[in-house]
């Protein structure tokens, strides 16, 4: 197992500063505005002084290109994953298997430090190639599936 210190130079390699902050009530507009503004990918949403949710950049991109009229609490989905700023590389691959697109540093009562986007968790290490390999594994599995490769299927 890590030693805590460890885990801490292995959290500062991954963790961004947190720059910005958005409050669930602001609208998407707002929030786009803001995120463009401090020039970062990620910004915590916030609900009464506690984070509830992660608000992704492309996210919000891509509800302002289909019209979306919503606030930044009504975007975010999967909760705000959060691990100790001591936490080791193995807790920090438990908190991102949800669909928040990066997971907090700080701890529960204290301040969001920073935050480890979830590319920067998989890249990172074995876990890497073994997603990678398991995307292989459905695709072999989808094949089989449903009957063959493209040209046995498109011959049909």
């Amino acid at each position: 197992m890590r030693s805590p210190r460890r885990g801490r130079r292995y959290l500062l390699d991954l963790m961004q500063p947190l720059t910005v902050a958005v409050g669930s009530t602001l609208s998407l507009a707002e929030s786009l505005g803001r995120l463009r503004r401090h020039a970062t990918d990620f910004a915590p949403v916030v609900d009464r002084g506690r984070p509830i949710g992660i608000l992704s950049l492309r996210a919000a991109e891509a509800a302002e290109r289909f019209g979306l009229e919503a606030s930044a609490g009504e975007l975010v989905a999967g909760g705000a994953p959060m691990v100790a700023p001591g936490a080791s590389r193995q807790d920090v691959i438990a908190a991102s298997r949800c669909v928040a697109p990066a997971v907090l540093v700080g701890s529960g009562r204290g301040p969001v430090l920073g935050l480890i986007p979830r590319a920067a968790i998989l890249s990172d290490g074995p876990d890497a190639q073994r997603s990678a390999s398991l995307g292989s594994a459905f695709s072999r599995r989808l094949r089989q599936a449903i009957g063959g490769d493209r040209e046995e299927i498109s011959r049909t």
